[in-house]
């Protein structure tokens, strides 16, 4: 091991720098498109210009579920529209029913008209909590085979990069 830990102090850190950030990065994009939903978070790719200027075509969002009860208005939240595809609009207006639930007007920022969405108290919402700019691009790609074989050859290919480094400052 104590051989390991030297051959690693013998690499320049510019190239250590490097090989840490591509690691750190190959296992970022691993988590956030291979476990989607992992501790109640979720990653979405954003397509569309509803949301102009605060978020943009290609981005990614890192959503959190929570409660109807726990969205505040100009939160940015995402649901799922009948077409099968996720609407991330601002909430901007908040109205309880007399039922329970509320009524939750949402609209995309560089949108003319609002929308209204009916919500149980319970009922999860995916509510904004980071953008990933140009992200979702990226996203979407691994989704895809071809995407998936890139990932696992630039996994691959790191990981013969970062033994050869190793041995070669061992010899």
């Amino acid at each position: 091991m104590k051989s390991v830990a030297k051959a690693i102090r013998m690499i320049t850190p510019e190239t250590r720098r490097a090989v840490i950030w591509s690691v750190l990065v190959l296992a970022l994009v691993i988590v956030v498109a291979m476990v989607p939903g992992i501790l109640g978070y979720r990653p979405l790719s954003i397509r569309g210009t509803s949301m102009e200027p605060a978020l943009h075509d290609g981005d990614a969002l890192l959503t959190k579920h929570v409660n109807a009860a726990e969205v505040k208005i100009g939160d940015i939240v995402a649901s799922e529209h009948y077409s099968g595809k996720w609407m991330v609009h601002r909430v901007v207006r908040i109205e309880p029913l007399p039922q329970g639930g509320f009524l939750f007007q949402t609209k995309g920022d560089a949108n003319q008209s609002p929308e209204w969405r009916k919500v149980d108290a319970e009922e999860k919402i995916a509510v904004t909590l980071v953008r990933l700019p140009s992200f979702g691009l990226l996203l979407e790609f691994i989704k895809t085979i071809p995407g998936l074989a890139v990932l696992v050859v630039n996994a691959v290919a790191l990981l013969v990069v970062l033994t050869l480094l190793i041995r070669t400052h061992l010899d």
